[in-house]
């Protein structure tokens, strides 16, 4: 099988260093990532600048532009010798669980990847408590369980995996949910009325908004591996979506 891994990290990351090295072993591997770190990009692209694709090995790239951009780009601009069979989208430093989905350049990726007609998945691994990332046992865990994950790979989502560090080896499936992100804009600097702000970021606790579901945070911090599939285009809220004609008419 030929598998296209990317991510948000950048080229040099661990994480898809060790999923390149893993994956490898056992299937053709081909890379295009970003020339360094653009994590939260989300699903962005670049329309207004050119992007610099630069060759660092037999199909190996690096991308001057977004997660999008390395999948758009590279598959569009024919520089790989075939398309590739399947997407492999990490190993993100850091989890991607229920709305951190919608920050993440490295499930913007992988969902580019389904528009463009290919299955995708989705990795990323919480840090541990000592600050290590298990991203060895992460791409182990994934190369063992390939089958089972392309399986549940559908035209139209992807298949996003949270894994813990250390984690437990047992899958659950997840719901997601809305986070309640801790973060504050920080004032860095102000003069002649111009303010720069940074996000206090960091390590930061993450908990879920008023859910009594069972979401992919849950999981992980329960020292499971969470899998969800993950639409690409939002959903209609069909309750409200009734509503239109008798206001409107």
């Amino acid at each position: 099988m030929t598998i296209l891994l990317t991510n948000d990290d950048g080229f040099e990351a661990e994480g898809i260093k060790a999923l390149e090295r893993v994956f490898s072993e056992q299937h053709e591997v081909w890379v295009v990532a970003p020339s360094g770190n653009r994590s939260a990009q989300s699903h962005a692209m670049n329309l207004s600048q050119p992007i610099r694709m630069t060759k660092y090995g037999e199909n190996r790239w690096h991308c001057s532009g977004t997660p999008t951009d390395c999948i758009l780009y590279s598959l569009r601009g024919g520089l790989f010798p075939r398309r590739p069979d399947l997407i492999i989208s990490g190993i993100n430093h850091g989890a991607n669980c229920s709305s951190d989905i919608l920050y993440s350049g490295t499930c913007g990726a992988a969902m580019e990847g389904v528009m463009q007609g290919i299955r995708a998945i989705a990795l990323s691994v919480e840090k541990g408590c000592d600050g290590s990332f298990g991203f060895e046992e992460a791409a182990r865990f994934a190369l063992s369980s390939l089958d089972k994950l392309i399986s549940l790979t559908a035209p139209d989502s992807i298949v996003n995996v949270n894994f813990p560090t250390p984690h437990s080896g047992r899958v659950v499936p997840a719901e997601v949910g809305f986070i309640d992100y801790p973060d504050k804009p920080l004032p860095v600097t102000e003069e002649d009325g111009v303010i720069s702000l940074r996000l206090s970021g960091g390590d930061v606790e993450k908990n879920i908004h008023h859910s009594a579901a069972v979401t992919d945070l849950h999981i992980t911090h329960g020292g499971d591996i969470a899998i969800s599939v993950v639409k690409v285009l939002p959903e209609i809220n069909r309750e409200k979506q009734q509503e239109i004609e008798a206001l409107f008419s």
